[in-house]
C-alpha cells in the first residue's frame, strides 16, 4: 500500500493513504517515508514502526515507537510504502 506523508512530529506521522484500505486502531505498521534531499545528494529514507492510532476514511493517524534515518534501498515509485501485514489487528 502507498500514500502521502502530510505531517511528521517526534511521536506520529499523518499519511494519506492511496486506496480504501482499512485499519484497525493498535494494529501494528510500520512505514518507509523518502527523505528530502538536495539535487545530486544520495537518496535517504526515514523508516518508522508504530501503530496506528486512528483511521478516518484516508487518513491514518500512526504513533511511532522507533525509527531510523538511512540510505534509501532501492525500490520502485515515488512515496511511502506500508507494511500493514505485519501484527495486523495486534495491539502493540
Amino acid at each position: 500500500m502507498t500514500g502521502c506523508t502530510v505531517n511528521i512530529s517526534t511521536c506520529g506521522v499523518l499519511i494519506v493513504t492511496d486506496d480504501e484500505a482499512s485499519f484497525q486502531p493498535g494494529a501494528r505498521i510500520e512505514a518507509v517515508i523518502d527523505w528530502p534531499v538536495e539535487d545530486g545528494e544520495a537518496p535517504v529514507e526515514l523508516k518508522v514502526w508504530g501503530s496506528v492510532a486512528w483511521f478516518r476514511e484516508r487518513l491514518l493517524g500512526m504513533e511511532t515507537r522507533r525509527h531510523v534515518l538511512r540510505a534509501a534501498k532501492p525500490r520502485r515509485g515515488p512515496g511511502s510504502q506500508w507494511n500493514p501485514a505485519i501484527g495486523k489487528g495486534q495491539s502493540a
